[in-house]
Parts: C-alpha cells; structure tokens; sequence
C-alpha cells in the first residue's frame, strides 16, 4: 500500500508540476490592464474611468506592497513600467520569508479609542482622557510598536493641540510617527499624513525649519506611496510653498505652487475646484510678494473656476470677490500691496 500510494504521489506530482510549467503570468500590457479594470468599474458601479494617463497612476507604489506582501526584494534599476514586461526573472535580488498570521486587537482598547474619536469630532473635553486610555489599553494588550497604538497617540496629540497644550501634543506627534516608521513605513501615506499634521502644528507655533523638514519628508512619501499627481500630495506641496513664504523664500514657494497647479490641471481639468484652490492660494503668494496685478489674475481664475462648479452664489466666489475688492481699493488708493 505504501509503495502504491507513494507511485500516485510521484504520477501526482509529475502531473502537477507539468502543469505549473503551463501556467503563464503574463497579464497583458498597462493598457490591457487598465480597459479590463474600466469594464469592471463600468459593470458594476456605471462610471466611466478616463484614459490611464490622466490619473497618474504610480505602479511604483503598486510595485512596493507586492514587494513588502511576497518577500520579494528588487535590484535598484530604472525600470520601464510602459513595457509589456518590465521585470526579468534576473531583476530578483533576493527572497524573504514572510508568515501568514491573524492580526490580533484589542476590542475594548478599540471601543474606547472610538469613543475618543466620536468625542473630538463632537469637540467635547472628554476626548483627551479617552484617547490616552486608548493608547495605554493598546500599549498593554498589543505593545508600543503597533499600529493601532500609533493611531491613539496621534488622537492623543490632535485633542492636546486643539487644547493648547502644544508641548505634549509635539511629544506625541512624535512617538506617533516613530510608530508608523517602525510598523508601516517611512512612506507609507498614514506616516506622510502624520508628517503633514505635525508640520501643521509646528508652523502655527513658529517652529519653520523642523516643518519644512516634515513637509519635505511628507511629500517625498506621498510620491512614493500615491504618485505626484495625487491631490494629497498637491495638498502638502501648497503647504510647503505657505512654509517657504514664511521663511523668506517667497520665490521658490510659487514655484511649487505653479508646478502644482500644471499637475492638477492635467489629472483633474482647469475647471476642477482643486485646480481652483491652487490658483486661490498662487493668488496669495503674489500678494505676499506685492505682485497685486499677478495676484489679481489668479484670484480671477479662481473665482472664474468657482463659479462655474459652484455657482455664483458660492462661498468661494464671494470670498473672492471680496478679495479683488480690497485689492482694488488698495490699488486705487495707492497703498502697498499685503494681505
């Protein structure tokens, strides 16, 4: 019987093997990909997706999870992702084990850290205390590096900032973000995010060079992880062009600003209200740099966009009016241009 079962076992896995050698894993180009993934999309949601290049899809970030998920460490080249097959089995730098395992959490650290979330959103004091038992239960049942345990710091540090406790809401910014480096990556978006709060919380309170820092290492991140057309990461660029404003540096602010503004354009369309937020804040820029008439142009196009998504009786587009007003008086009166 065993001489049997063991003669299957070898015509069985004869069988099999010359089966995986007819597996193929050729999926097609980015192109094929892309019309298969806009069927799905229109069969089941009967939205229409654009062309593939118009979103500025990175397969680099795509390329990094599989990566991280497999085990599968890749030779540093310069791949050409437009190409039918742009990976040779030579480009393999090396294999890793990775381990399969359940996700354990806490369900009472987890209703508590809710809790905590439910009352900040709400702007009740409660919140505060609620997230710091939150991330003592997480740090009890899970360990410091974890990320749910960053995520409770991180509340912690939102509701001490909007407390004015800004000393102790650094400090946990902080621990916060050395969580998400250890757990999920230097550039991984909820680490860039972090980045991106706490240079937030350190430019209103004057600390310019470290948020120039956090910005920088936010936007790098968000490219990595979300590509450079991702309005995230067009968001932290206008940041980082308000930070270079502020630290002197008014002329390579609205640099970043106007290449922001041409990548918007190309992924969302000239009418978009984000294409529209860029030219507010390219507006600003000119004023602090005392271009009013520059200033006046682009506050012009961002009302123009405004009203044409909104309506004339928008916010935006009375906001804007009422800033080409003051610019016009000014100028009319021949005082300085600021803001």
């Amino acid at each position: 019987h065993t001489a049997r079962r063991r003669a299957r076992g070898h015509s069985g896995g004869g069988r099999v093997r010359k089966h995986n050698a007819r597996v193929s894993l050729n999926f097609g180009s980015r192109d094929q990909c892309w019309n298969r993934v806009r069927q799905h999309v229109w069969k089941h949601f009967s939205f229409r997706l654009g062309d593939l290049s118009a979103y500025g899809l990175s397969p680099l970030a795509l390329l990094r999870a599989v990566c991280c998920k497999t085990g599968v460490q890749l030779a540093a080249r310069a791949y050409d992702f437009r190409t039918d097959a742009p990976l040779v089995p030579s480009d393999i730098a090396g294999l890793l084990p990775r381990v399969k395992v359940p996700e354990f959490t806490s369900h009472v650290a987890r209703s508590i850290l809710h809790a905590a979330q439910t009352a900040a959103a709400q702007g009740e004091p409660v919140a505060a205390p609620l997230a710091h038992e939150a991330s003592l239960a997480f740090q009890t049942t899970l360990g410091l590096l974890h990320k749910d345990t960053g995520a409770a710091l991180e509340l912690l540090a939102q509701t001490l900032a909007r407390a004015g406790e800004v000393t102790a809401a650094i400090q946990h910014y902080r621990r916060a973000i050395i969580v998400y480096e250890r757990t999920l990556g230097m550039d991984h978006p909820q680490t860039a995010f972090a980045y991106t709060r706490l240079a937030t919380l350190s430019r209103q309170h004057q600390r310019l060079e470290e948020a120039r820092a956090l910005l920088s290492h936010a936007v790098r991140a968000l490219s990595l992880s979300l590509g450079v057309r991702h309005p995230e990461r067009m968001s932290a660029l206008v940041q980082l062009a308000l930070l270079h404003v502020d630290l002197g540096d008014a002329q390579d602010g609205l640099r970043i600003v106007h290449g922001a503004v041409e990548q918007c354009t190309a992924v969302f369309g000239r009418d978009s209200p984000r294409t529209g937020s860029l030219y507010e804040a390219m507006g600003s820029l000119s004023m602090r740099m005392g271009l009013g008439k520059l200033a006046a142009k682009h506050i012009q196009t961002a009302k123009s966009i405004y009203n044409t998504c909104f309506g004339p009786e928008h916010a935006k587009v009375t906001e804007c009016t009422r800033f080409l007003d003051a610019l016009d008086r000014a100028q009319t009166a021949g005082k300085p241009q600021s803001q």
